[in-house]
């Protein structure tokens, strides 16, 4: 496994017509679960070429100040940011591709009132797995 915080590893934005959000493409799903059941949300993966292309959609309530974001964190405790999710008709959504090596992840979902490299208020987590 690589470590999210070597300094090879980089988190690419994926732009919308990236995303694998709609279509019927044959993508794995992971369930994002948090303590409130009213926020709700999912990320949807596949692994291409060793990178991990990965779009994260979630039901959350509108927000009057901060930013929902998507973290990975791996089971040693190493986490990055990975990208801001953005507001779109679906909800708040997001993609992004990582060197699959570094799975398996978990991805965490806060709401973020500063732009800095601290996790504030973990929302909903789930877990992608190795890629078998």
């Amino acid at each position: 496994m690589t470590s999210l915080l070597n300094e090879g590893v980089m988190i690419e934005e994926l732009s919308p017509d990236q995303a694998l959000m709609s279509g019927v493409g044959d993508y794995d799903m992971v369930e994002l679960t948090g303590e409130d059941p009213t926020n709700l949300g999912e990320v949807r993966y596949e692994v291409v070429e060793d990178q991990l292309l990965f779009s994260v959609s979630a039901s959350l309530p509108s927000l009057n100040g901060g930013h929902y974001q998507v973290w990975l964190r791996q089971e040693d405790g190493a986490q990055r940011r990975a990208f801001v999710l953005e507001y779109a008709k679906g909800g708040y959504m997001g993609s992004a591709s990582i060197d699959a090596s570094t799975l398996p992840l978990e991805v965490v979902v806060s709401r973020e009132l500063s732009a800095d490299n601290l996790l504030e208020e973990v929302l909903l987590t789930g877990m992608i797995e190795d890629a078998e």
